[in-house]
């Protein structure tokens, strides 16, 4: 935000709390406890959490509420465990992102009793002189015979503004949330109930570490951080509820830092904590679609020792009886030998109810091919963009070999046609630099098969950085598929600490 734009927010607060405290009378009436909003933005907004916090208490207070506000933001569990103790009969808390020239923005009003909202207030607002009408909006829909605890849709969001020019309305039109900043370099994403909950968990990865996040209602909340082996690199992360128990575990695809070799482990909850069930395996793990049904499943594939990173067979993987580890069950068909479990995805591409694989070529093309091997279309433009990478174990130049970025094909939208997701990350190193990445921008793509090539249906806003990873699931169990990804910004030195984000958006049928 340029400082122009904050002086005059500043000045229009001021004039506003000004007016607006001048005559209140406090009545005897519902409760209200007002917590600061969590305020996400790359320059200082500290001004805003007080100033967005007179603003509610003077709206609220001239409908009759006896506002009390609290000094600390915090998460949901704790604010309303903190209005309970304070005989609050409801609570307001919210968060705001600064997303370039826009504001996500986020409200609640929820009940103590219950804990169940009872006003949900989210927009994406491209005017930010308009954020004391929004707030303005939100309380206006607080009265006090409001006493039912169903919360209210939220209001109409404004779709973010697609990448090219010439592509279709986005149809992520639903409230933009981003995490509090992580301490580290997230890498990897997936998203399962890893703790038999019953709700779904976001579960991230960054070099050596695994992070388990709750989403629920707009707002994150880390559960725990399981500290990996230092001498171990974290590549992928994945879940999966290979014994049927209802709870999925925790299978993180890693190599050695010295040798390179692939040392996988898995994680479980044991109803305790989250419990170490397997290490030191010798497979690269994925979940996802088998190559020749498309049958959702866990996907294994074993490193190979020469001059290349896998082996030419893809299996799909079990526990072994005594369950000290995944064991191959059936070796999958794959219409190319050269297929990693990392490159690919496998649906009715076409809309035609045809089979087909969508892969990634070395030089990061992408291309569709039947099962008889044959290549049906090839991409003229360049997708992907990965830092992730490993060095075969036997060579003399030690090139990298750098794993693809996910490929995801679904129907997420619900508009009965398969769509295609993947990122565009974008490198400023010329491509003779092979060993060499430096990402500068990013985003998220989708894409629907339109007669002669694919079609953009919406991008994600372009962020300076790069996005290693992304994943799509109805994070939150209210029936809309999400849209999840990891956010690491540009550093502006180098010897800045690395930090990132995870952003949520649900994915709607425009």
């Amino acid at each position: 935000m340029t400082k122009p734009v904050t002086n005059r927010l500043f000045f229009v607060l001021v004039l506003l709390t000004g007016l607006l405290h001048t005559t209140l009378a406090m009545a005897e009436s519902e409760r209200i406890l007002v917590f600061p909003f969590s305020i996400h933005s790359e320059t200082p907004m500290d001004f805003l959490k007080s100033g967005l916090g007179d603003l509610i208490e003077t709206q609220l207070s001239a409908k009759g509420f006896t506002v009390v506000r609290s000094d600390k933001e915090t998460d949901k569990a704790e604010a309303i465990k903190q209005a309970s103790e304070q005989s609050m009969d409801s609570l307001v808390m919210g968060s705001l992102t600064f997303l370039g020239e826009r504001i996500s923005i986020n409200t609640f009003w929820i009940d103590t009793a219950t804990g169940k909202t009872r006003i949900a207030f989210s927009r994406i607002e491209p005017d930010k002189e308009k954020l004391f009408e929004d707030m303005e909006a939100f309380t206006d829909q607080i009265h006090p015979e409001k006493n039912d605890t169903v919360a209210s849709p939220p209001a109409q969001a404004i779709a973010p503004l697609p990448v090219k020019s010439d592509a279709p309305s986005s149809a992520l039109t639903g409230p933009l949330v981003r995490s509090p900043r992580i301490e580290a370099e997230i890498n990897a994403v997936a998203i399962g109930d890893v703790n038999g909950d019953g709700k779904k968990q976001i579960v991230v990865t960054d070099r050596h570490s695994i992070f388990i996040e709750h989403f629920q209602e707009g707002v994150f909340s880390l559960e725990t951080r399981l500290e990996g082996k230092s001498y171990l690199i974290n590549l992928f992360v994945d879940t999966f509820d290979s014994n049927h128990n209802g709870i999925d575990e925790i299978i993180v695809s890693a190599v050695h830092s010295r040798s390179n070799q692939v040392s996988s482990y898995a994680y479980e909850w044991d109803g305790k904590t989250y419990a170490l069930i397997y290490q030191n395996m010798d497979f690269f793990f994925r979940t996802g679609k088998r190559p020749d049904t498309g049958e959702r499943a866990l996907l294994g594939q074993q490193q190979y020792f020469t001059n290349k990173v896998f082996d030419d067979k893809i299996m799909t993987m079990g526990r072994d009886t005594a369950g000290k580890s995944y064991i191959p069950i059936e070796t999958c068909a794959m219409p190319d030998k050269n297929l990693n479990i990392y490159a690919f995805d496998t649906a009715d591409i076409f809309n035609k109810g045809s089979l087909l694989t969508l892969t990634y070529t070395p030089s990061d093309y992408l291309k569709i091919l039947d099962f008889k091997g044959e290549e049906s279309w090839l991409s003229s433009d360049r997708y992907g963009g990965s830092n992730k990478f490993t060095e075969p174990l036997k060579q003399t130049d030690q090139e990298r070999m750098y794993f693809s970025v996910r490929i995801m094909a679904g129907d997420f939208d619900k508009n009965g046609k398969i769509d295609v997701v993947t990122l565009l990350n974008k490198n400023s190193s010329p491509r003779m630099f092979s060993n060499l990445k430096n990402f500068v921008e990013g985003s998220v793509e989708c894409m629907t098969w339109d007669t002669l090539g694919f079609k953009t249906q919406w991008s994600t806003q372009k962020i300076s950085g790069y996005i290693p990873d992304f994943y799509i699931d109805d994070v939150d169990s209210n029936g809309v598929n999400d849209l999840v990804y990891c956010l690491v910004p540009k550093k502006s030195s180098f010897i800045e600490k690395q930090i990132s984000y995870i952003v949520v958006q649900p994915i709607t049928h425009p």
